[in-house]
């Protein structure tokens, strides 16, 4: 029971380590922007009277602020998946024994022996 524990635990720091992986890979796509990417929105966008030109303009940079937190959170929760995976996976081999990991089980032997024999 033990060995089968340690091997989903195993199994799990891996699945965590690949998944952060995807995550990091995935940081600078979205279903938002041309082309399904992230496009930045312009700052230098200018009207004929000031009011609309300083809205577009802030709009714009608000836009961009959020991109970068879309790409700053993806990015932390990616590295934070790699992490916590890599904790798992190098706990879990320092407390068992790699050896008794991989070792096959003896079959149980129901022939009884010499020994166990009464006269």
């Amino acid at each position: 029971m033990k060995k089968i524990l340690t091997w989903i635990i195993l199994g799990l720091g891996v699945g965590m380590v690949l998944a952060g992986l995807v995550i990091l890979c995935q940081s600078g796509v979205s279903h938002t922007g041309h082309n399904y990417g992230l496009s930045r929105a312009s700052t230098t966008i200018e009207f004929g009277a000031d009011f609309y030109t300083t809205s577009a303009q802030a709009t714009g940079l608000a836009a961009n602020a959020v991109i970068d937190l879309y790409k700053l959170t993806s990015m932390v929760t990616g590295i934070f998946f790699m992490f916590v995976g890599g904790i798992d996976i190098c706990v879990t081999l320092l407390l068992t024994d790699i050896k008794e990991l991989f070792r096959k089980e003896k079959p149980i032997d129901t022939v009884p022996s010499d020994s166990n024999i009464i006269e």
